[in-house]
């Protein structure tokens, strides 16, 4: 993760207590131009990545990647797997949609080598230490 813009720092503080503080996972899906064109059915390109922000201080949300974890076991990305979890399970994510927020701040542009001028943040694969952190 690289920052590529001035007050990036106070834009982080505002992405992370500002008027949409209640989310639990914070980041961008896929945005690069590799791999991708209207034809693509390929459901992983949706989830939030997981060079995010998150609200690791609730309990709610460890409890959930818990519950993540014991269903999707650990084949997949973490990203993925929640992801996944909640796109197999309707009723629950209705619940907690509204935890998930796609934003600007942070975007990935993973494997598609593009570099380019963007809101704040460049991700270009990157290792993300959640992965540790969540699941290990």
């Amino acid at each position: 993760m690289h920052p590529i813009r001035a007050n990036w720092l106070d834009q982080f503080v505002r992405e992370c207590f500002g008027e949409l503080h209640n989310y639990w996972m914070k980041g961008s899906m896929y945005v690069g131009p590799k791999f991708v064109d209207e034809s693509t059915s390929a459901p992983w390109l949706y989830h939030i990545n997981g060079n995010s922000i998150f609200h690791v201080a609730d309990w709610e949300w460890r409890s959930f990647l818990g519950e993540v974890k014991r269903v999707m076991g650990v084949g997949n990305p973490y990203d993925v797997s929640i992801y996944e979890y909640r796109r197999n399970r309707f009723k629950r994510n209705q619940q907690i949609i509204h935890k998930f927020i796609y934003t600007p701040f942070i975007l990935n542009y993973g494997v598609s080598g593009k570099n380019c001028s963007i809101p704040f943040f460049f991700l270009s694969n990157c290792f993300s230490f959640a992965n540790r952190i969540f699941f290990e």
